[in-house]
């Protein structure tokens, strides 16, 4: 997984969930540890989104990725 930026933590989580919903729970699982590893090295866009992360997770599950 990448190691800088945050944009693909949204591509991957939402094409896992459009094309592989039985599987988003596992690339859910490892997109976070990757995000953790990421915040641990301060990486800027991380820092940016870390503190609603859930919230964002929530929102994308609940509404824009409900099927």
């Amino acid at each position: 997984l990448p190691d800088v930026g945050a944009d693909w933590i949204f591509e991957y989580l939402t094409l896992s969930k459009l094309v592989y919903p039985e599987n988003y729970p596992a690339v859910k699982e490892l997109i976070c540890t990757q995000v953790q590893y990421m915040k641990s090295k301060n990486e800027p866009s991380v820092m940016e989104y870390y503190p609603r992360l859930k919230e964002i997770f929530e929102h994308m599950e609940t509404d824009h990725l409900r099927r």
